[in-house]
């Protein structure tokens, strides 16, 4: 079973950080979200934003 969460967790975040800046960004959230992943291009979103931005999702 810790398996299968581990891979639920992990399906999910990557679905959170592909659609952050497409679906859960406020319009005045874009600029700053696009100066967070263009100063280190290895950082996910997933480790910027959290569960307020996750929520949008629901």
């Amino acid at each position: 079973i810790a398996e299968s969460v581990g891979e639920i967790l992990s399906g999910l975040r990557c679905y959170f950080d592909k659609a952050l800046p497409v679906m859960l960004l406020y319009k005045q959230e874009r600029q700053q979200y696009q100066e967070a992943i263009s100063e280190d291009s290895n950082i996910s979103p997933s480790t910027i934003y959290g569960a307020e931005h996750l929520l949008r999702l629901f």
